[in-house]
């Protein structure tokens, strides 16, 4: 994603992220990296989205597929 995102976004910043760089689920880690950063467009690419994963373990499936969801669209407003 983030390659096509320079193809598409030519001459913009990006930065791709994974678990180790940022864990989603940390809301105020998440929240100071986006005052730091600022970001002008976001991907969210982490999801829980196998079914049996999801029905083993709701409660992370609602953080992941929702809530961390929910928290990255209010720091977007």
């Amino acid at each position: 994603l983030a390659r096509l995102g320079a193809a598409a976004l030519p001459g913009r910043r990006i930065v791709a992220l994974t678990r180790p760089d940022l864990e989603l689920t940390d809301f105020a880690a998440v929240a100071e990296r986006f005052e730091r950063e600022r970001p002008e467009v976001i991907v969210h690419a982490a999801a829980l989205s196998r079914g049996p994963l999801c029905q083993a373990d709701p409660a992370r499936a609602r953080l992941l597929n929702v809530d961390v969801t929910r928290h990255l669209a209010s720091l977007s407003e």
